[in-house]
């Protein structure tokens, strides 16, 4: 397990070897609360907690490091919208710019067939 792991990758592997591990010492407390071992009880009690604690940090890590990439997602995302938005507009003015032709050759096409009949 990596002494400060960073990445989402990293504390993803972190926290399913100190869950590994945490769920192994609770099995050995566990054994050892069938025999009656109260030292063994205390001192396995001792390491669940602070394993647990770390296991809470890394937990806190792993939700910190998704909101970043959520947040980063979500940028990328409006910046993609932004540009579809950008593109669509641009396409209402080609449409705009193509219905003006069309008319003006209509209005062409009848000022032809005017001319050729007079």
């Amino acid at each position: 397990m990596p002494s400060d792991p960073t990445s989402l990758t990293d504390l993803t592997e972190s926290i399913g070897k100190g869950q590994a591990a945490f769920n192994a010492v609770c099995a050995l407390q566990a054994a050892a609360i069938g025999k009656g071992d109260a030292a063994t009880i205390k001192s396995l009690g001792d390491k669940i907690q602070v394993l647990g604690n770390q296991l809470s940090q890394l937990y806190g890590k792993q939700i910190a490091g998704n909101a970043g990439a959520i947040a980063a997602l979500n940028n990328q995302l409006d910046a993609v919208t932004a540009a579809a938005q950008s593109a669509e507009n641009d396409l209402v003015s080609l449409t705009n710019v193509v219905n003006d032709v069309v008319t003006a050759s209509k209005l062409l096409d009848g000022i032809l067939s005017l001319i050729k009949t007079v």
